[in-house]
């Protein structure tokens, strides 16, 4: 008879899944005679599989013959002594031997809990052990092995393996293990978090609880459960302003954190947040992991609408702030933002794109060469295209742009850095023109006719792009079509802002979503046995309409055009003139005198707290520079104590929230 520790193994071995690039290095040190001794680090977000793949790599140092020791750091007392004390006996007989000593394999659980004794373990612990034959592995939700690997005598020693998720093949493993027949009603349950490994095992045990049809009860179950493991890690209750904000925003920086706050984050809280398993380090800055976004999302939104609501109004505000400041160059991230934050409000039916459940992941990227085949392949399988045309015409038009515009194309990627949709928007300008009137010469005429500017300009004159190719990976099941066009669309918003979008559309579910985006149809036939319902569709963003219309979709007040920060500097700098402030075009919106507006002015700067959208820090800025009003820019900075470059941002904030402010007192 099997002892249940036997049974336990063998399962564990049945049910093991991927890690074969992991598995196939410790085989390899395994196989090597006298084999130097190194230290190995498991990172990776909770639920990602470390103790699972410890556990692995264990086992095989067994079957090798090897001597293997496990150590959970949340069993031990973090001191030298209790760790050498927890140390299971098959270590310590292996340290007793003066024979041979067999190869020994380390592995320390939830290392995490041992920082303190980090110097200990490398220069005493490690130290002394011999050079050849012991392997260290350590599985930790965050990397602390820095000092491991930034020390120049340790890091030849140190290899870090971060986890990934699961590929298309091994989720299909896991499922045929865990004898899961109906695996595309699991993947669709928690959509793009399906390839994490603990949302797996959450959505079968869900399944195999609940009954298979309660849809609903299902999905909640495991968004409530994932959301409470994330939330217990957080045990420093003043980095919860910052997780929120992390859940709205596709990333963030201390700068962005303290705007959206109103006050300074120390930078320890900053770097503890960075600690945390399920922060992933970004571009910007930091960002949530994928999986840890949509369950925390949902579990803010459903817990405290309020708050939710609020703060999302608050980014908005520090975002259009920063988009009605920046040169062109720098507006695609900021509109990258803004629609992020906004992506579970979009009222489309999600039959045609989901822009909530668009993974932040999937980010659509420039064109590379070897993309080239897979992009065919998904406009081959697309339909009707918005630049109507026979399929093998569609395909040669798609290699004359890879030819001639290869930056016109965007590629969305997975994880893993392949090909997962495509689409193609063109700026319309002489050369682009000129490639689609040899394509479709009347649909072009017609562009031409319409009143938005399009001419045989420059590149840089450009007033409108059209969507010419789309195509999606049909032959995956990760994402759905509608989460890899949810993700095209914002990317096209980010690309479009300031220019006028245009689509040709005859299918109803794209014309729903359109107009639910503020795409205006008009029938727009382009050959004389046009479909009945096609219809040109078109978003006009020039001019700051872009602002205008985040602002309604988000549900704020826009800062209205007659009152704007230039105008309120000029105002501001002339409080002690009210002959000047007469004739300001705010003095004739409220219905105020120029004295009166002037003593307006101070009561709002000077009052005890400030009133809402303005914060007692724009009222200090303000007051900093205006009251009396300082010569110049390092002035202001120093007597705020903060730099140049720090200051103009906070002065472009506190402008905008008088204008913001003044808005509401001429509504």
């Amino acid at each position: 008879m099997r002892s249940m520790s036997m049974a336990v193994t063998d399962e564990r071995i049945r049910l093991f899944v991927g890690r074969s690039r992991e598995c196939n290095a410790l085989n390899a040190w395994l196989a090597t005679p006298n084999a130097p001794t190194r230290v190995i680090a498991l990172t990776g977000m909770g639920g990602i599989g470390k103790s699972t793949l410890l556990i692995r790599l264990l086992q095989l140092a067994q079957e090798h013959g090897s001597v293997s020791a496990w150590v959970d750091a949340r069993t031990c007392y973090r001191t030298p002594k209790g760790f050498e004390e927890a140390l299971p006996g098959s270590y310590k007989e292996w340290a007793a031997s003066d024979s041979p000593r067999k190869k020994l394999v380390l592995g320390i659980d939830n290392f995490e809990e041992l920082q303190v004794l980090e110097g200990w373990l490398r220069e005493i612990f490690m130290g002394s052990m011999p050079d050849e034959n012991v392997l260290l592995i350590v599985a930790s939700r965050t990397d602390l092995m820095q000092a491991w690997y930034t020390d120049s005598v340790w890091q030849p020693y140190i290899d870090v393996w971060p986890l990934t998720e699961f590929s298309e093949a091994e989720v299909d493993d896991f499922l045929k293990r865990r004898s899961v027949a109906d695996t595309t009603r699991i993947k669709t349950l928690i959509g793009s978090a399906a390839n994490h490994p603990l949302a797996l095992a959450l959505a079968i045990d869900a399944m195999a609880r609940y009954h298979k049809d309660d849809f609903a009860t299902i999905k909640n179950l495991v968004a409530e459960t994932l959301s409470g493991r994330l939330i217990r890690e957080i045990a420093n209750e003043d980095l919860q302003p910052l997780i929120d904000i992390l859940i709205l925003v596709a990333e963030s920086n201390q700068d962005l954190f303290q705007r959206v706050l109103q006050r300074r984050v120390p930078v320890r809280h900053y770097h503890d947040l960075m600690q945390l398993s399920f922060v992933r380090r970004t571009g910007m800055g930091v960002g949530l992991h994928d999986l840890a976004q949509t369950a925390l999302l949902q579990d803010f939104k459903s817990r405290n609408p309020g708050e939710f609501a609020l703060l999302r109004e608050r980014i908005a505000r520090v975002l259009l702030s920063d988009l009605s400041a920046a040169r062109p160059a720098q507006r695609g991230p900021i509109v990258q933002q803004l629609l992020w934050i906004c992506r579970d409000i979009f009222s489309p039916p999600r039959t045609y794109a989901d822009l909530v459940g668009a993974s932040p992941d999937l980010l659509p990227t420039g064109f590379e060469p070897k993309d080239a085949p897979l992009l065919k392949q998904f406009v081959s399988d697309w339909g009707r295209q918005s630049f109507p045309l026979p399929k093998n015409l569609s395909l040669q038009l798609l290699d004359d742009v890879i030819a001639n515009f290869p930056g016109t194309i965007r590629v969305a990627r997975d994880s893993f850095g392949e090909p997962q949709a495509m689409f193609c928007s063109l700026p319309l300008y002489n050369q682009t023109l000129a490639l689609l009137e040899w394509y479709h010469p009347l649909l072009v005429k017609n562009l031409l006719d319409l009143e938005l500017g399009i001419t045989q300009c420059s590149v840089h004159d450009a007033t409108a792009t059209y969507m010419v190719l789309v195509g999606t990976n049909t032959q995956q099941s990760r994402y759905t079509a509608q989460e890899l066009i949810g993700a095209m669309v914002r990317d096209q918003f980010t690309i479009s802002a300031g220019l006028s979008s245009l689509l040709l559309v005859t299918n109803p579910d794209l014309k729903d979503f359109a107009r639910s985006l503020g795409f205006v149809g008009r029938v727009f036939s382009v050959t004389d046995d046009s479909p009945a319902d096609e219809e040109l569709f078109i978003l006009d963003m020039r001019h700051g309409n872009f602002a205008t219309w985040m602002s309604h979709i988000i549900g704020i007040s826009p800062v209205s055009r007659d009152i704007n920060p230039t105008d309120l500097q000029e105002i501001l700098s002339n409080l002690h003139n009210p002959n000047i402030l007469s004739q300001s075009s705010l003095a004739t919106l409220l219905g105020m005198d120029g004295l009166t507006l002037s003593q307006h002015i101070y009561k709002e700067l000077t009052a005890e707290s400030a009133t809402s959208p303005l914060t007692d820090r724009d009222c200090k800025v303000l007051r900093t520079t205006y009251l009396p009003h300082r010569s110049s820019s390092t002035q202001c900075a120093a007597a705020l104590h903060i730099s140049r470059a720090t200051y103009y941002r906070y002065l472009n904030d506190a402008l905008t929230h008088l204008s913001l402010r003044f808005q509401q007192a001429i509504n």
